[in-house]
């Protein structure tokens, strides 16, 4: 296991890491909100008498932090503001423009195919006309850029040694994964409390779209054998160890990378090390019958509170900020 300071490369590398593990983040988030979208809108041409166009595009406002103003804005607006708004910080231009500065800034630590992925990717969504993909192109825009996201991370496993390189970016995509979910499931778990409304096929709905967002209907309705419902989604997508785009195994993937990047061997209290194996081992052996129903929300919110700390953890052991 290399160890950083002691072979003198630790501040050097600091602030190229940060670089890294924010590539690796930008990256993952365009993903999941690409989906996100995707998804959702379609979902309201799908079942027009399941929801209204207006709750659709109040959960993809939310899903991205943004505020829904009913009556001020049009569909055009929430559509361009996810898609193309430098302004949003979660917008899928400017996630991409991000990822792409800092694979930039770090050309000298990537590989070739790695750069030019990315400067490709970017290149489409600048270019990427907004009238057509508000008249017709929402699917083709959407549907690209998560294959562009897939080959950008196909050459992130294919073409890097999985040294510290190729660790801080998937330290970043880990981390940003375990946000993006619970991000998603607590929308969706709101979105179903502002329904308001005691239909079960309607929740069954919502549901199996938060699935299909997170790439994870088949493997659910593998796993249960039976249709989507909140106890069986909320810990396949939290709780689940073996399901990759769930917050537990993307906890135990981080584990495993601090791991990679470390030289302590036993972790000593208050350390990264101490604070990943804590956080990941507690949600490892929790069950879904222990989150109370009535504190689903509080659940999932103060998960994402921990996951925003571990990543100030991981700033302050490894990051130049």
């Amino acid at each position: 296991m290399v160890d950083l300071k002691i072979h003198g490369y630790y501040n050097m590398l600091s602030r190229v890491a940060n670089n890294l593990f924010w590539l690796g983040r930008f990256v993952e988030r365009t993903e999941h909100i690409s989906r996100y979208l995707k998804v959702q809108y379609f979902s309201s041409l799908d079942a027009p008498a399941l929801q209204e166009k207006e709750f659709v595009l109040q959960s993809i406002m939310n899903m991205v932090g943004l505020e829904y103003k009913p009556g001020e804005m049009s569909e055009n607006d929430v559509l361009v503001a996810v898609a193309f708004d430098y302004e949003n910080p979660s917008s899928i231009i400017n996630s991409v423009f991000k990822a792409r500065e800092n694979a930039r800034s770090t050309r000298d630590m990537v590989s070739t195919e790695i750069w030019e992925n990315m400067n490709k990717f970017y290149h489409y969504v600048v270019s990427y006309p907004v009238q057509e993909y508000l008249s017709k192109g929402l699917y083709d825009f959407t549907q690209t850029v998560l294959e562009r996201c897939s080959i950008v991370k196909g050459s992130i496993n294919n073409t890097l040694i999985h040294d510290e390189t190729w660790a801080f970016i998937q330290l970043g995509i880990h981390l940003e994964r375990a946000v993006q979910i619970d991000r998603m499931t607590w929308n969706k778990l709101y979105d179903i409390q502002r329904l308001n409304k005691q239909d079960t096929s309607l929740e069954v709905y919502q549901w199996t779209t938060l699935l299909k967002s997170a790439e994870a209907l088949d493997m659910s309705r593998k796993y249960y054998k039976t249709f989507p419902k909140k106890e069986n989604t909320l810990e396949f997508l939290i709780l689940n160890h073996q399901f990759p785009r769930s917050v537990t195994y993307n906890l135990i993937a981080i584990k495993d990378l601090v791991d990679l990047l470390s030289s302590v061997k036993v972790p000593k209290p208050g350390s990264l090390e101490f604070k990943i194996g804590k956080f990941m081992e507690e949600y490892k052996y929790k069950t879904i019958d222990e989150i109370p129903k009535e504190e689903e929300l509080k659940f999932l919110n103060d998960t994402l509170t921990r996951i925003y700390e571990l990543n100030e953890y991981i700033a302050e052991t490894y990051l130049d900020v």
